[in-house]
């Protein structure tokens, strides 16, 4: 099965796209609000989109809108598929982070967390959820058991703005408005800090690790994605430059070799992790492009 690319942002829409052509293949309307959040089913049959404040999930074969998520009141910062794709989790501006059943109506788990929830991540064991707020903590929840497991102080207040986990579960980093990467041995019960990374000087929006975990992407206010060699020590191994304004999301392909991005330019690149160079422009959006997904892994 093909790549799937699709992007959204300012201009009410989600596109779908050729990965290598650069060339808008189809498009869904959002009319709600701005896209804020995108996510792919792990089946790949459903797209799932996070807005102000609803999360309506669409049908990817007939774009038709399958489902609605109500119980925000404000912006949706974060959202992803748990499992087989049954349940989801999001976390918004509210200060809430919630579980929903796909199979059931209503909310099944509602945590309070009493502060703008900033982003929101899925810890690889699928039994937490870790996120992020405008105070500048990480949170981490147990979805089993329904309660907050650990909270992880930073930098005073500064906000937070992004929390990634690595595929193992060994290293957590968290960014925030600054342009520090925090990083974490969160491979046992008990954390310790690892380093902390100068990554951006300006405001860090988005981290991601590679699926094997070589490398961690940082994007920023500063128009730049940096690669950084986990294997290294967190080094930078390239600087991808060539977006005009903020960059806002990124994901890596399955195999590292390749880096997606999107930024307030209405643009979407890819990139050459190894070089650093981007060799496909996606054009099309009319504002800025925020959100993005990419899945590119075999199922059958």
């Amino acid at each position: 099965m093909s790549a799937l690319l699709c992007t959204g942002g300012y201009d009410h829409s989600v596109r779908f796209w050729g990965p290598t052509s650069g060339e808008c293949l189809e498009q869904i309307p959002f009319a709600d609000s701005q896209v804020n959040k995108l996510v792919i089913s792990p089946d790949r049959k459903l797209v799932a989109v996070a807005g102000n404040p609803v999360v309506k999930i669409f049908d990817i074969s007939s774009k038709a809108n399958s489902r609605t998520l109500e119980g925000h009141s404000t912006n949706v910062t974060a959202i992803g598929f748990l499992e087989n794709g049954t349940r989801m989790f999001s976390a918004s501006e509210d200060g809430s982070v919630k579980v929903w059943d796909l199979r059931a109506p209503g909310i099944q788990r509602d945590f309070n967390a009493e502060a703008p929830v900033t982003a929101a991540s899925l810890h690889p064991n699928q039994a937490e959820v870790l996120s992020v707020d405008q105070e500048g903590k990480l949170k981490l929840w147990d979805l089993e058991a329904g309660k907050l497991e650990k909270t992880v102080e930073t930098e005073g207040k500064v906000a937070l703005r992004d929390v990634a986990v690595s595929a193992d579960g060994t290293l957590t980093v968290a960014a925030n408005n600054r342009g520090t990467v925090f990083v974490w041995n969160s491979g046992a019960t008990q954390w310790s800090p690892l380093m902390r990374l100068d990554a951006h000087p300006s405001y860090c929006l988005r981290t991601v690790f590679s699926h094997d975990m070589k490398f961690l992407a940082t994007t920023s206010a500063d128009k730049t994605i940096n690669v950084w060699d986990v294997e290294k020590g967190f080094t930078i191994h390239k600087t991808c430059s060539g977006h005009q304004k903020w960059v806002w999301d990124c994901a890596f392909s399955a195999d590292a070799q390749y880096l997606v991005s999107c930024s307030s330019d209405k643009t979407a690149k890819l990139w050459t992790v190894s070089t650093g160079s981007p060799f496909v422009e996606f054009r099309g959006h009319s504002k800025a492009v925020t959100a993005m997904c990419l899945s590119d892994v075999e199922v059958s």
